[in-house]
């Protein structure tokens, strides 16, 4: 889901040809780009959802729990490769990279802790893919209601924080492309 986020970017917001004109760099329209690249998002997480149950035969316990997991997490890795790649440009592509490389070594889903450098097990609780993967494991062995919601409320607030700085800065880079033209 990450992965697909920046695919979206790269795709959408990076087309040189603005294919997507709305939903290029370019684009007028940038709040609306914004909540766009989110609904992108969510029809990725269900398209991934049908295809990892399907393909890989995953077998679920809690099919809607499941589903919400794939959206939350799709949404916030949105958010975040949103923040970064349309306020920093190249450096912002270089860290979206670089968080998920750190987050595939920390979030407890590849290898267990105990196995890891101190450096991951410190960064562990900042990594959004370490809420996500205590969802999916509830969703998909059904489980604790608190970790659940603990891991949702996270996610959540996640999301809301990256997509209300996107907004700010997208605010602010708006009132900077009026003084110029003025």
């Amino acid at each position: 889901l990450w992965v697909g986020a920046l695919m979206i970017f790269l795709g959408t917001f990076l087309d040189t040809d603005s294919g997507f004109n709305i939903l290029s760099r370019n684009s007028t329209r940038r709040f609306l780009r914004s909540f766009i690249f989110l609904g992108l998002g969510i029809i990725q997480a269900f398209i991934l959802g049908k295809v990892l149950e399907i393909g890989l035969g995953l077998q679920v316990k809690n099919v809607g729990l499941y589903y919400l997991a794939c959206c939350l997490f799709s949404v916030t890795a949105v958010s975040i490769v949103q923040f970064f790649m349309v306020n920093m440009k190249s450096l912002g592509k270089f860290l979206c990279i670089v968080i998920l490389i750190l987050q595939l070594t920390s979030c407890a889903g590849t290898f267990p802790m105990e196995t890891l450098p101190k450096f991951f097990n410190v960064l562990l609780p900042f990594m959004p893919m370490t809420y996500s993967v205590g969802l999916f494991k509830e969703a998909i062995s059904g489980g604790d209601q608190t970790l659940v919601m603990k891991n949702a409320l996270i996610l959540v607030l996640i999301t809301a924080i990256f997509t209300v700085f996107s907004l700010f800065m997208t605010k602010r880079q708006m009132r900077a492309e009026k003084k110029k033209i003025a």
